[in-house]
């Protein structure tokens, strides 16, 4: 799975288990979000600002295997 949609994955995760409300005002605060055409998307960490989930380093090179046949 793409970093993207971990991030927004494991946000929404907190979100609801941990009765939180983290929302896009944060989001933009700590990242800078890229468009690639229509449906491309990549969240940028700042520059000096730590990540909302700690220990996602890279993209899953295997995910499409895992969603697509």
């Amino acid at each position: 799975m793409p970093i993207f949609w971990r991030i927004l994955f494991w946000i929404d995760w907190l979100n609801q288990s941990k009765d939180l409300n983290i929302g896009l005002a944060e989001l933009a605060h700590v990242y800078d979000l890229t468009t690639f055409g229509s449906s491309r998307f990549l969240l940028k960490l700042k520059s000096h600002k730590s990540p909302l989930i700690l220990k996602i380093k890279q993209n899953d090179g295997a995910w499409k295997e895992k969603y697509f046949f």
